[in-house]
């Protein structure tokens, strides 16, 4: 049960915002009137399933892309609940894993490749460098905020690193992935 909530993007977002950290404008909904309302704050926006199913395009699971909410249709939004967020330009990408009380990050160059540009997921790793990065100490204190609030001892942070160097929470994966 606790795996379950700590899953929350909802919940997630909440604590990294109270830990400190920036977060994107998001908007979880199935309701294609959100998503337009959105779009007009922002120039550009994402969708991601989040814990949902999401929708499916083109029958291919959905990672993180940027989205003309124009193209969207109400009945087809409205049978699959989506996180809809900001997009935010990246300098590159943090990955923090959290053990215990140790925060070991990585810095992603996800903005060498336009494959991984938008989801550095898309791996394109001969491309896209992944090497170890020191954290402040502030940030480290902010991602075991999380992890503690989350009643985790493990978790793995997916961060933005603005180009003005200010760092944008985006998730905690409760369970690693390993591939």
């Amino acid at each position: 049960r606790q795996a379950r909530s700590s899953a929350s993007p909802a919940l997630q977002l909440r604590l990294a915002k109270n830990a400190g950290l920036r977060i994107p404008h998001t908007t979880f909904t199935n309701n294609l009137q959100d998503v337009l309302e959105l779009a007009e704050k922002h120039k550009r926006i994402i969708v991601k399933p989040g814990p949902f199913l999401g929708m499916a395009m083109n029958e291919q699971r959905i990672l993180t892309q940027l989205i003309d909410p124009t193209t969207l249709r109400a009945e087809d939004l409205h049978s699959s609940p989506c996180l809809f967020q900001e997009y935010i330009e990246k300098a590159c990408e943090l990955r923090a894993h959290i053990i215990g009380q140790t925060v070991l990050t990585c810095k992603i160059d996800s903005q060498r490749t336009e494959t991984t540009k938008i989801d550095w997921r898309n791996y394109a790793l001969a491309d896209t460098p992944h090497t170890p990065i020191d954290i402040s100490d502030e940030l480290s204190k902010q991602c075991l905020e999380i992890i503690k609030n989350l009643g985790l001892s493990f978790g793995i942070m997916d961060l933005i690193v603005t180009p003005e160097g200010e760092i944008v929470f985006l998730e905690c994966n409760s369970q690693g992935h390993w591939l």
